[in-house]
């Protein structure tokens, strides 16, 4: 249960939407050894975009979402 919206999420619901986004990351170019950025903050919707990057055999790296924009251009 998500503490903030109350909202319940099954091994179901992460396993359709990382299948969504894995799909939309494929559409969009994303191969096998891309890299993913994945800007959010702690949620339930982490696992899901974990998953669906990996399912498509990329690389993710997650990205502090308070960084500032000179900070991003610099890492």
């Amino acid at each position: 249960m998500d503490a903030e919206t109350d909202e319940w999420v099954t091994f179901k619901d992460i396993h359709d939407k990382s299948k969504r986004i894995s799909q939309f990351l494929v559409n969009s170019g994303c191969e096998t050894g891309s890299i993913v950025g994945i800007v959010n903050e702690n949620s339930f919707e982490y696992p899901s975009l974990l998953i669906g990057v990996l399912n498509v055999g990329a690389i993710c790296t997650c990205i502090n979402p308070l960084y500032s924009t000179s900070k991003l251009i610099y890492r």
